[in-house]
């Protein structure tokens, strides 16, 4: 996962860094950074860092964000295939359970 890979942290911890330092320059309301001769506005530095973010995740950290994410689809589909979905008890059981029936009171 992300915690066992060094390029993965590395990337972390540098967005990590980067926000901090965002959010407390983002403070000065006399901040107005440019980028090639235009003044970015409070929503334009925010859409710059979070596509900057994404960018460096993707790099750095990528292979293991879609593994996780691979495996967490994975595993969000068995637990679908695992569950009755009429709520009913378990599908070959007589006893349905209680939040199917609506004799029983929650």
């Amino acid at each position: 996962g992300i915690l066992l890979e060094p390029s993965a942290l590395v990337s972390v911890a540098i967005v990590a860094v980067v926000w901090a330092g965002f959010l407390k320059k983002n403070d000065d309301p006399d901040w107005t950074p440019a980028v090639g001769g235009v003044q970015l506005g409070p929503t334009q530095r925010w859409l710059l860092l979070a596509v900057a973010t994404v960018i460096v995740l993707l790099f750095g950290a990528g292979n293991a964000l879609l593994h996780t994410v691979f495996l967490y689809v994975l595993l969000a589909v068995v637990h679908g295939f695992c569950h009755d979905p009429a709520a009913k008890g378990i599908p070959s059981s007589s006893t349905p359970s209680a939040f199917g029936s609506p004799d029983v009171p929650l």
